[in-house]
């Protein structure tokens, strides 16, 4: 269940689509519901129980949730369902409880909303501690009993757990972790930080990218290409850091490619081959 761009907007989007846990990958089994008033939440949910996905256009918030939660198979007395928390990377920060109530209050308000067996009620997370969660999609798992939750993860800092880290297995690393240190570093660097001397000095930013590309680009070895690949992942970090672009910017872009019918022939820019030849040899 997908939404419209949720930080400028609460509003489903107009054409929703619901994809079968049965039918994840391969040859897709779409079915158009022109007309959802002759349908119900049940009867969708028993479509994909088929093996169908699922467009649907018109139908409220509350129906799309109820259709949702009802495509779930839990075999709990109590009819919770394990909810795993993602960010917009795709990295479990946590995991939680659902129900039919939730998941259409989440759908209805955008945000992450979950079930507390503690309390016995639903929990909107960030009410308290004021790290609440736009969400930007659900989804099924491939048996259809658990639920995932896609969410940017707001606060400061930007916290899931109670402990005040990232995630409820601590802050991630990798490029999550790369990330964040740069974010650090454009608030508050320490004299002498060799990423804030890239944060103000444009063009020994520019010139390293280019320099550790042409890197990557010789390298033979796996180590070394690894090593040079990292070089590029962290300046090239700093520059997207430095125009306000992050990883999920990226990562929404790259999504938005994988679903284009036509491609670009993709031939190499001379007069940027050019450019890149002039920095390499000194002449800017």
């Amino acid at each position: 269940l997908n939404f419209i761009d949720p930080e400028h907007s609460k509003a489903i989007t107009p054409t929703s689509w619901f994809s079968s846990y049965k039918n994840p990958t391969g040859t897709r089994k779409v079915l158009s519901l022109a007309s959802p008033s002759s349908h119900t939440p049940s009867s969708v949910a028993s479509l994909l129980h088929s093996g169908w996905d699922v467009c649907i256009s018109g139908w409220p918030p509350s129906d799309l949730a109820a259709a949702q939660a009802m495509a779930v198979k839990t075999d709990r007395a109590d009819k919770l369902m394990t909810t795993v928390v993602v960010d917009r990377k795709g990295v479990a920060i946590g995991m939680v409880y659902s129900n039919e109530e939730s998941i259409k209050r989440a759908v209805v308000e955008g945000r992450g909303i979950y079930w507390s067996r503690s309390r016995g009620g639903l929990w909107r997370k960030g009410d308290t501690s004021g790290c609440h969660q736009t969400l930007y999609r659900i989804d099924l798992d491939c048996d259809g009993d658990a639920v995932r939750f896609m969410v940017k993860q707001h606060g400061s800092p930007p916290a899931f757990c109670h402990e005040g880290t990232e995630g409820c297995w601590g802050d991630s690393g990798g490029l999550g972790g790369l990330e964040r240190t740069v974010k650090g570093r454009l608030r508050d660097s320490v004299e002498g930080s060799y990423t804030k001397r890239l944060f103000e000095d444009e063009t020994l930013l520019r010139n390293k990218l280019v320099e550790e590309a042409q890197e990557l680009s010789e390298a033979k070895e796996q180590r070394h290409i690894a090593e040079e690949l990292a070089d590029v992942l962290y300046f090239a970090m700093v520059r997207a850091v430095k125009g306000g672009v992050g990883i999920e910017d990226a990562i929404k872009v790259l999504d938005e490619r994988s679903k284009k019918v036509t491609r670009r022939q993709g031939d190499d820019k001379k007069e940027r081959i050019e450019a890149a030849n002039q920095i390499l040899s000194g002449k800017k």
